[in-house]
């Protein structure tokens, strides 16, 4: 069955939802950043905003302008949740948005804590197809990606994005191994096909974590996976100023 109509207008768009909001007075903010920096772990940017910053009202999560940014964590992981906020953060006006998550290990030549841009996403997610017939997907806008990319000195990395992490099988990893895929994480592949279909800039950036090469194993060391975080939101916002 196909499910992209590239050429038809959703029934339901955001615009529709916030427009719907604004009258219900649900949104304490009147206007919001262009560029928007999400991560999934709100302790990757609670220390930028935990003093006098008042936490917006309105959206899904945890929400705080600083620095002329907006940051954004705490909405549902995985592609549904970050496509659901990405469309409502795009009908307010944000234009960019950067992304940073955190990812299982596919390949024996990534550590824990290694830092990838993702050049390039393969998706296994549901919510990419509504927005692109393409199965492999990159960034829209290249110059924005090399800028971040080079600022922050980081490698070039290939993830699989998957909605169900708990079928995480043998052989689907393998083949996903076979395509290039390096890292696997639930987000990117949606982030890349949102900001393709409306021509935004995104960058996603993952953490390498836990270790999927042989049997599963957890990060051995989560307080530094927070520490890589909290740099890298650090190494973005004065990169993006």
């Amino acid at each position: 069955m196909q499910l992209y109509y590239p050429e038809e207008p959703s029934v339901l768009q955001a615009e529709m939802i916030v427009a719907w909001k604004k009258k219900r007075g649900s949104y304490n903010f009147s206007a919001l950043p262009e560029t928007a920096i999400i991560t999934v772990d709100y302790a990757a940017i609670k220390h930028l905003v935990s003093l006098g910053v008042k936490k917006l009202k309105g959206l899904k999560g945890r929400h705080f302008i600083k620095k002329g940014l907006l940051f954004c964590a705490g909405f549902d992981n995985g592609a549904g949740g970050i496509i659901n906020l990405l469309e409502e953060l795009r009908a307010l006006g944000v234009k960019q948005f950067v992304f940073i998550g955190l990812a299982g290990i596919l390949s024996p030549d990534i550590k824990e804590g290694n830092i990838y841009a993702v050049e390039k996403a393969i998706s296994g997610v549901g919510s990419s197809a509504y927005y692109s017939a393409k199965t492999e997907m990159g960034t829209f806008d290249v110059d924005f990606y090399k800028q971040i990319q080079n600022a922050l000195g980081v490698q070039n990395g290939t993830c699989f994005s998957i909605d169900t992490p708990f079928r995480e099988t043998r052989r689907l990893l393998h083949e996903v191994q076979q395509k290039g895929a390096q890292l696997i994480e639930m987000e990117c592949a949606a982030v890349y096909s949102f900001a393709a279909f409306y021509q935004l800039q995104s960058i996603c950036l993952l953490i390498a974590a836990d270790n999927l090469t042989k049997e599963w194993t957890a990060p051995k060391n989560w307080k530094n996976l927070l520490l890589q975080q909290k740099h890298l939101v650090h190494q973005i916002v004065q990169t993006l100023q």
